[in-house]
């Protein structure tokens, strides 16, 4: 009679064992007391009452013993939070889309043995879009598009005085309309005004980026700014900045640097009441972007500025 007694009360507490679970206290069932032998206990306190969705947070994630139940007593997948520690810089390409076409660095080779206009077409002096101009020294290739440049700077490194490159900014884009010495072209496109001298160029097909996101040089930069476009004297955020470090050097595209404005020299005695030269600190000031990169120069973007900055400014690895 015991026997079958037993076999009864075991088969109810089977039959209803989900019914007891929902009337326990706080809907807990736990398998230990003991926090550190515990193992996992089954709970739906962490259901959102709302949309019975079942969030964590990293805490939770951690430390958690516990497992949701749903309303019916069935077990719930969780979704789980992690904060993003810190957002990483970018620069949107419009903020610089000026100067992803413009301007160029090319070797004094290139910018000497480069195509030059020798005249516009019905004695024009000035030449647009539409435009056609005579250019020599084209040679044969395969060459179709080509973009009109005019020298500007002539970039040297400040300590050893060696010359980095030449800038050729850019003033219009052309298609090729009959070979020839000279050859005719058309202007297809125009941002200044075209005039005799000007030199051609292949067109750089390379896409442009959308946006540039911040890193860290491969290895240790230490360079100067040596050019400032704009043709201020100071430099501030969203500066466009010459740098006298490139593609050689280890520097490419989304690079950040610290740029430091190089420290006074001031007189002071010494303790030998003689008069020395000392020089200060240097002072951090801001930092900047690469989002141009040639074999010695670089174009940079400023993205922070806590002070005014100028030319020779150091722009090193943060």
């Amino acid at each position: 009679m015991a026997f079958h007694k037993l076999i009864s009360l075991l088969l109810f507490c089977l039959f209803n064992l989900p019914v007891l679970a929902k009337t326990v206290p706080n809907h807990r069932i736990m398998a230990d007391t003991d926090p550190a032998t515990s193992t996992a206990s089954i709970v739906n306190k962490d259901v959102n009452k709302d949309s019975s969705t079942c969030i964590l947070n990293e805490e939770d994630s951690i430390s958690r013993r516990s497992l949701p139940l749903s309303n019916t007593g069935k077990l719930m997948p969780c979704i789980r939070q992690h904060p993003i520690a810190e957002s990483l810089e970018t620069i949107a390409a419009h903020k610089i889309t000026a100067f992803l076409a413009a301007p160029r660095v090319v070797t004094t080779y290139q910018l000497s043995t480069a195509p030059n206009i020798i005249a516009l077409a019905n004695k024009h002096l000035i030449a647009s879009a539409g435009d056609q101009i005579y250019v020599q020294n084209v040679k044969a290739s395969t060459h179709q598009s080509y973009a009109i440049y005019r020298p500007g700077q002539l970039y040297k490194d400040p300590i050893t005085h060696e010359i980095l490159g030449h800038e050729a900014n850019f003033i219009a884009e052309c298609s090729l309309q009959q070979p020839g010495n000279p050859a005719t072209f058309s202007i297809t496109k125009a941002s200044h005004e075209v005039l005799v001298g000007d030199k051609l160029l292949p067109l750089e097909n390379k896409p442009l980026a959308t946006d540039y996101l911040a890193n860290a040089p491969d290895k240790n930069i230490n360079s100067l700014i040596i050019g400032l476009h704009g043709g201020a004297s100071q430099i501030g955020l969203y500066s466009i900045v010459v740098l006298n470090k490139g593609l050689l050097d280890g520097l490419s595209t989304g690079n950040t640097l610290a740029i430091y404005q190089q420290g006074r020299h001031v007189s002071a005695l010494s303790s030998t009441n003689k008069t020395t030269t000392i020089k200060l600190p240097d002072e951090l000031a801001g930092k900047l972007m690469i989002f141009r990169a040639f074999d010695r120069v670089s174009y940079a973007i400023v993205i922070k500025a806590h002070q005014a900055m100028h030319i020779f400014d150091i722009a090193q690895s943060p």
